[in-house]
């Protein structure tokens, strides 16, 4: 299986209630088995909720109004990390420019910024295969 943000797939569960739907993504695993996922979904924060980012140090996750949300989002992380693995996920497609999400730009501050966001950072980690996107011809 494959794991892939949900926005992407067409859930509306990004911060604003809306969804990034992409259908290169949807297009190119047509046919694979797919896990979808969304760490603030999971964490609780809802949707929609207030946009958050990586903090300056881009040791934390915090709401736009200022909110310490790193160890609710953590445990997010925690419990789809944990679904991954027993799914046997190798592979992941994340959207881009996302503080949890992003691959090669996330958000820091309200303000874009090379890296990946606080949760791909995490599944790189652990020696996942990451796609963006980007990655995909729509």
């Amino acid at each position: 299986p494959v794991a892939v943000s949900a926005c992407l797939l067409g859930d509306d569960c990004r911060w604003d209630g809306r969804t990034k739907r992409h259908d290169g993504v949807v297009n190119g695993l047509a046919g694979v088995e797919q896990l979808r996922f969304c760490p603030e979904v999971e964490a609780g924060l809802g949707t929609p909720r207030e946009a958050s980012f990586l903090s300056a140090d881009r040791e934390g996750f915090v709401s736009r109004s200022g909110q310490d949300l790193t160890e609710t989002f953590d445990a997010g992380v925690a419990r789809i990390e944990a679904r991954l693995v027993e799914a046997g996920v190798r592979e992941i497609v994340v959207k881009e420019r996302s503080p949890s999400c992003g691959l090669r730009r996330t958000s820091v501050m309200d303000a874009p910024a090379p890296g990946p966001g606080r949760f791909t950072a995490r599944m790189i980690a652990l020696g996942l295969q990451v796609r963006s996107e980007e990655d995909f011809i729509e």
